[in-house]
């Protein structure tokens, strides 16, 4: 079998670190509570504007990570894993932060789960 020599591309690695920052930026944005949907103030449409620049990262790092993965092997047991560590990491967050809050239910909690999965 032949096998593929690979460069790095450093374009493609500060497209990814950018795609990052602006995942960061938009959440701040957002459930940061920066924006502030009450008033247009100067500091408000700045606000704004960087969401309309941030807005293309879950887009880009798609677009990414679709180029790096073509002519590549990939396995289910790798997705499988993958969805198993996300749901985890959910359920376990989500508890804590109910706990930390104080509003930990366990059967508000069990009907959350069961309904999404």
């Amino acid at each position: 079998m032949l096998q593929i020599k690979r460069k790095r591309n450093y374009g493609i690695d500060i497209a990814r670190i950018l795609s990052m920052f602006m995942f960061v930026v938009l959440h701040n944005l957002l459930q940061g509570g920066v924006l502030d949907f009450s008033s247009l103030s100067t500091a408000n449409l700045v606000y704004f504007y960087l969401e309309n620049l941030c807005i293309i990262a879950v887009n880009l790092f798609a677009l990414i990570s679709g180029y790096l993965m073509v002519d590549r092997k990939w396995k289910w047991q790798k997705l499988i894993i993958l969805w198993c560590t996300v749901i985890f990491w959910s359920v376990v967050t989500t508890l804590g932060f109910m706990a930390f809050k104080g509003t930990l239910m366990l059967s508000y909690s069990l009907n959350l789960f069961f309904q999404y999965c």
